[in-house]
């Protein structure tokens, strides 16, 4: 099946293999029938998997496609699936000025355990089944506990794939947070809801909150205090119900809940001048979310870096996914957990930060 033919073990891996090859065939050149050789069909039509962006401060995108900003304090549900073997996704929240940043995550399958996170200097820690990694060592790529692990040599990007269910993330670390790229598997379609959204390739019902009221009627551009209050904090987790299990990294965690308290997200973008507003207007090249970052932490060095380094990355890969929405074909079939048996798997890298949130290879 599609999931064991197509699994990947890393992101970069799939970019250079799949959608390397698929922009130099099929968007570069008339050859895709040269691509389609090499890669046959196995259960209808084989499709690239497609890249979506979360962008912004901290935009969250859902896996069908939305794009809105949320900024808690705590621990919250990302995603939550309820198939036969379930899934769940935790991440946790500190505040950093008027917003909050991405400080860890913790993930849960088939009582396979991965937690991370990022002290506010900046240190990284790993840990599967509560036995916290030794980063930086001579193998730099392997599985523990059914949990694939790769290292970047500068020890910046890490990135994790559950092998029974190619669940892929990737975390990469910026000054003291992180950002975080997760990407769905086909079998969580129809299963799947929290922060990313419900799962089922209809934006209509992606706010749908934890209780399982839906709130079709929110504008993501207008009515941020209602989706924060209404859906996004309806996923907060109670300190009982952590995936995170370290001891230390539990206690920073809640350290940084108390030293954040009390607090009221702000996602108005303000400044105190006409002139202010005009130069970070220029320097982010009338980018909302990059603009909410500097009006967010005051400072202007903070959001623009992280924005330039992005740009390239998102234009190129805004480009390729565009093409995959207007050619995809239609998902035929259903597996035993109800989810469609794609010959692709559905993917949405989601990527999480108060400056920016991005996909690097």
């Amino acid at each position: 099946m599609d999931l064991q033919l197509n699994s990947m073990t890393n992101l970069a891996g799939h970019f250079w293999s799949e959608l390397e090859p698929y922009r130099k065939c099929c968007i570069n050149s008339d050859n895709c029938e040269t691509y389609y050789r090499y890669r046959p069909t196995v259960i209808g039509n084989y499709w690239p998997r497609n890249i979506i962006f979360g962008r912004g401060d901290p935009d969250i995108q859902t896996v069908d496609g939305i794009s809105y900003p949320f900024m808690g304090l705590g621990v919250f549900t990302l995603l939550v699936t309820t198939n036969k073997m379930p899934t769940e996704f935790h991440v946790s929240m500190r505040r950093v000025g008027d917003g909050t940043v991405f400080s860890g995550f913790a993930i849960e399958h088939n009582r396979n355990r991965l937690e991370c996170f990022i002290n506010e200097s900046g240190i990284f820690q790993a840990a599967i089944e509560g036995a916290v990694l030794e980063l930086g060592g001579e193998i730099d790529e392997y599985i523990l506990s059914n949990i694939s692990v790769r290292e970047s040599e500068d020890l910046k990007t890490f990135t994790f794939e559950f092998v029974e269910t190619s669940l892929v993330v990737r975390a990469v670390i910026t000054d003291n947070f992180l950002n975080i790229m997760t990407s769905v598997p086909p079998t969580f379609k129809n299963h799947m809801k929290g922060l990313m959204g419900f799962f089922d390739g209809n934006k209509e019902n992606d706010f749908t909150a934890a209780g399982g009221r839906w709130y079709s009627e929110l504008s993501t551009e207008t009515d941020y205090e209602t989706l924060h209050n209404e859906f996004g904090m309806t996923w907060k987790v109670d300190k009982s119900d952590w995936l995170f299990s370290v001891d230390e990294i539990r206690s920073q965690i809640q350290s940084d809940i108390d030293n954040g308290s009390p607090f009221t997200p702000v996602y108005d973008i303000s400044f105190d001048s006409e002139e202010q507003r005009l130069a970070v207007v220029e320097a982010c090249r009338n980018d909302t979310a990059c603009m909410r970052d500097v009006a967010l932490t005051g400072s202007m060095t903070f959001a623009t870096n992280v924005f330039q380094v992005l740009e390239e990355a998102i234009e190129d890969a805004d480009e390729v996914t565009q093409l995959y929405r207007e050619n995809e074909p239609e998902w035929a079939g259903e597996d035993e957990d109800g989810a469609g048996n794609q010959a692709h798997s559905s993917i949405s890298l989601v990527l999480l930060g108060l400056a920016r949130l991005f996909y690097t290879m």
